[in-house]
């Protein structure tokens, strides 16, 4: 004889129901969030790199706004469509920033300017530009650094844009550069390409403890690198100049300078013939 047991399917009540729902809810929020801990946005616009290691990431949307993503909670703090506001946001003391490969158009006539920091490191990924977009006929420069130390820029572009030479206006000379130094200490550039300027490619006015490593200088229109009398201890190696002086005279002018060095350099001859030798 066997026995058997009868179940009764009991209806289920609305607050049953609601607890049930609540723990399905709740489990899924948790599942969700510790998945987007660990693996952020990989989409187009995002680097997924160690928290640890920017500060922030620049990037470009695809409608041309320009953004800087927290390193350490991938938040888009800044955006806007002028690279200088996003970069001068970005780029403040103790900071480490990535620049994705897209070109960031600097058109204030003034050019990128950031004074005052310590211990920086802005770090292009391949195809990062720095451009001037300034249309303007009287250019000034891309970049500026002022009184500033320990900054580092790695694997960037700077291009001033100015490919052609007929038409350079005569008040530009020593007016006129892709980057300047100002009041800085221990700067270094490393795998820099310094692009097409009217007249300079470097300038540095009170620089000291400068170096410029596997880096190219190409199309300026009169010195590649001008150095005051208040700079020293300039150093540049495994570097190369290319299509300098292609407007007017010009040289490496290092004006009453000491503790220069240039190892493992390739020094294009210029358009004047004025090259290397006639620095002073």
């Amino acid at each position: 004889m066997f026995w058997t047991k009868r179940l009764k399917l009991v209806k289920p009540s609305k607050t049953s129901i609601a607890v049930l729902a609540l723990s399905i809810a709740l489990a899924l929020s948790l599942l969700f969030n510790g998945i987007q801990a660990t693996t952020p946005d990989t989409g187009p616009y995002y680097l997924w790199v160690p928290t640890s290691t920017w500060t922030y990431n620049v990037g470009q949307f695809a409608n041309g706004t320009y953004y800087a993503v927290k390193g350490d909670n991938w938040h888009v703090d800044y955006t806007d469509t002028d690279a200088s506001t996003v970069l001068t946001n970005a780029l403040v003391s103790n900071s480490t920033v990535f620049l994705k490969a897209a070109t960031y158009y600097i058109n204030d006539v003034g050019g990128l300017l950031l004074s005052n920091l310590a211990n920086i490191h802005l770090i292009g990924e391949t195809g990062a530009v720095i451009k001037y977009g300034y249309s303007g006929t009287e250019p000034q420069q891309v970049f500026e650094l002022a009184y500033s130390q320990n900054c580092q820029f790695s694997n960037l572009i700077f291009d001033m844009g100015y490919a052609s030479f007929g038409s350079a206006n005569a008040s530009l000379a020593g007016c006129a550069w892709i980057v300047k130094l100002l009041n800085t200490s221990n700067v270094s550039f490393d795998n820099v390409q310094f692009l097409n300027s009217p007249i300079d490619g470097l300038v540095t006015s009170n620089a000291n403890h400068t170096r410029i490593t596997n880096s190219i200088f190409n199309n300026t229109g009169e010195h590649p690198i001008y150095m005051d009398p208040n700079s020293y201890d300039l150093h540049v190696s495994n570097s190369q100049f290319y299509n300098w002086a292609k407007w007017i005279r010009g040289y490496i002018k290092l004006t009453q300078a000491h503790d220069v060095s240039f190892n493992h350099v390739y020094l294009e001859p210029n358009q004047d013939g004025l090259g290397f030798p006639d620095s002073r």
